[in-house]
């Protein structure tokens, strides 16, 4: 009886020091890499907008409207390489947005090859979830390949191809300024004209993204 009141007592103290290194663990969040590949990270978002015009005729605008819902997943291999792929759901025609591979293991020169947004203008690499006012500027949408003003089909600010880009911080005494720079060269579609037909071209071009 001694032995089994002993022994129940060794159980119950080894199940309170257990339970005591538990809670002291610090919980990890995001990717847990293992010897080949990371966790998947599967994510979405939806962005609504409303729209009111005061035209004769008009009725007010279209009110409100679902302007994109996106579903993503992305990882790395190795830890030196990033994957993404991000799916846009809404609209007569879901299709995918962004499918690219990347060499990062240095900050200041990655390569990256696939479908991916175009390094021109500060504001078009930015996520739209992450732009003030849901949309981005006039400028942007004509310029950097979103309904283009330059005879480019609206491919939704993104490149087919491959690119080098890096950041490199130039420190002062008092703070990191970063400087962004890439290359790409990629294949681009022009819009149909009246005289002919959509067409492909290869392109070449380099941009500081920001500054």
């Amino acid at each position: 009886m001694k032995r089994i009141l002993t022994l129940a007592a060794s159980l119950l103290l080894l199940a309170g020091f257990t339970a005591t290194a538990q809670d002291n663990q610090t919980p990890e969040y995001g990717y847990k890499q293992t010897g080949f590949a990371s966790t998947p990270k599967f994510g979405g978002y939806i962005i609504g907008g409303y729209k009111y015009s005061d035209q004769d005729g008009a009725n007010g605008g279209p009110g409100f409207n679902c302007r994109l819902i996106r579903l993503y997943v992305d990882g790395s291999i190795f830890n030196d390489f990033k994957y993404r792929i991000q799916l846009q759901m809404n609209g007569q025609n879901p299709h995918v947005k962004d499918f690219y591979l990347e060499w990062a293991k240095y900050k200041e020169f990655s390569v990256k090859i696939g479908q991916f947004k175009r390094a021109f203008t500060f504001e078009n690499p930015m996520n739209p979830w992450d732009v003030g006012v849901g949309d981005y500027s006039f400028l942007v949408q004509k310029m950097a390949g979103m309904g283009d003003r330059l005879g480019e089909a609206n491919m939704g600010g993104r490149d087919q191809g491959l690119q080098i880009q890096g950041d490199r911080c130039l420190t002062t005494a008092t703070a990191c300024s970063t400087i962004s720079w890439a290359c790409t060269t990629a294949r681009v579609s022009t819009s149909p004209t009246p005289t002919g037909p959509r067409t492909s071209s290869e392109r070449c071009s380099c941009s500081p993204s920001r500054a």
